[in-house]
Parts: C-alpha cells; sequence; structure tokens
C-alpha cells in the first residue's frame, strides 16, 4: 500500500511519517488550544508592573520630609501659664540672692557668678528638667544668646530637677540635656533645689533679668516676650535702664 505526498506528489509507504522526498509530514501534531506553560493564556489581562520605581519611592520619601519641616516650623510652642508673683520672690530694683562659684556648673562656659557679670545685662533663667516647657525655653534660650553673640548680654541657665526623682538621676538627665542641645552658655546644676528655694521658686520656668549694676529691672514666670524687649532696650541703650 502507498500514499501520494500532497507536496510533491510522489508516492510514499503508507506506513511512513513522512515523506522521504520531500520531508513532508503525513500526520502533523494537532496545535492544542491550551496554553503552555511559557505562552500566555488568550484574551486574558496581564499584570502591569509600576514604571519608575525608584522614582515614585524618591518622591514619596521627598513629600514626607517635607511635610515633617511644615509641622517643625508651624508647630505652636506651648502656651504660657498665667503670670503668677506669688510663685517665685521679687527683686526688683535690688540685687538677687549670689550665685556662688563653688556650686556646681556644667557646659563649657564654665563657672561665673553674678558679681563677676557686673557691667554686662543678665538674664537669669530658672527652669526644671520636668516642665513642659524645657525643650522650647532651651531653644529659645541658645538662640538669642547666639543673636547676641559679642554685645554685653551674659545667659545663665538655673536647672532644677524633679522632686520625685534621685539627684543623681537628675543630674545624668541634665547633663545630657546640656550636650544634646549644646549649650554654650552658663548653666548651673541646681537639681538639689537649694538656688531655686533661695529664689522662693515654686513654678518653671521663672526669669529674673539684671542691668549692668547687677539689679534686676525685670522679673517674671510668664510673658517672656516681654522680659526679652525689656533686654533688648537695655542692650541698645548700653545695659542702663
Amino acid at each position: 500500500m502507498s500514499k501520494l505526498c500532497p507536496e510533491c506528489e510522489e508516492l510514499c509507504d503508507e506506513a511512513a511519517p513522512y515523506c522521504r522526498l520531500c520531508g513532508y509530514f503525513f500526520d502533523e501534531p494537532k496545535k492544542s488550544s491550551q496554553p503552555t506553560l511559557n505562552q500566555p493564556m488568550l484574551n486574558q489581562p496581564t499584570l502591569k508592573q509600576p514604571k519608575n520605581k525608584k522614582l515614585k519611592r524618591a518622591i514619596g520619601a521627598s513629600l514626607g520630609v517635607l511635610l515633617l519641616i511644615i509641622v517643625f516650623i508651624f508647630w505652636p510652642a506651648p502656651t504660657e501659664d498665667p503670670f503668677d508673683a506669688s510663685q517665685f520672690q521679687s527683686f526688683i530694683g535690688a540685687a538677687p540672692p549670689a550665685l556662688d562659684s563653688e556650686l556646681r556648673w556644667l557646659s563649657a562656659a564654665g563657672e561665673t557668678t553674678l558679681e563677676d557679670q557686673k557691667g554686662n545685662v543678665i538674664w537669669l533663667e530658672f527652669g526644671n528638667l520636668a516642665n513642659r516647657f524645657t525643650p522650647h525655653r532651651t531653644s529659645r534660650l541658645r538662640d538669642f544668646a547666639k543673636a547676641h553673640s559679642g554685645q554685653n548680654l551674659t545667659v545663665i541657665t538655673v536647672f532644677n530637677g524633679p522632686e520625685d526623682r534621685q539627684q543623681n538621676s537628675n543630674r545624668q538627665d541634665l547633663m545630657r540635656h546640656v550636650v544634646q542641645n549644646g549649650m554654650d552658655c552658663f548653666v548651673l546644676d541646681d537639681t538639689d533645689g537649694d538656688v531655686s528655694q533661695a529664689y522662693g521658686i515654686t513654678r518653671f520656668p521663672c526669669v529674673y533679668l539684671l542691668d549692668t549694676s547687677g539689679e534686676v529691672v525685670w522679673e517674671g514666670n510668664s510673658n517672656f516676650a516681654e522680659g526679652e524687649s525689656e533686654m533688648n532696650r537695655l542692650l541698645g541703650a548700653g545695659g542702663s535702664p
């Protein structure tokens, strides 16, 4: 038995799978309609990969940083508590209690006394590590100390510690606070509370502004902008009231 090749019209053996003359396969495998592993299914939606992944991530990170900057700039400072003269002792028109040079002075500025600083305008501020105003006031003190660098202004900060903590713990926290905030003004460690007690201070922060003669010309535990205005006036007038 033989069969005719449809390509070359050569007679071929019936059992031959292909034509020996032209190579035509008599029984070609039928193409399967099922998709193979390497062949995607027809009419099947494919997942599109996002383009420029790195660019999108960079834009997202930049927007996040910008948002943090905006929040930091426009975040309001803590609202000051009402003025209360009963929470500190008044020394208007007089010299306040002395600050002993043998007390525990911190920061690179070293030690000083109010007597040594006569001839300069003195901003003497009492703070407490546990007070909610401390971060804001520390930043403010650092800013205007730098702004008036080279003028006859001395900034002294006296830090008290929370009464419910051990003195050593308070001192460690104070040292960390001074270093982390880059405080280069005079810093006095009053974690035992003796200096604050001598000034009769029971609420923090509290400020005394001294003129060049060493007398208090402004004091308060609120409305510090008023104190800064008086400080600027003294500096502009050479420190005299």
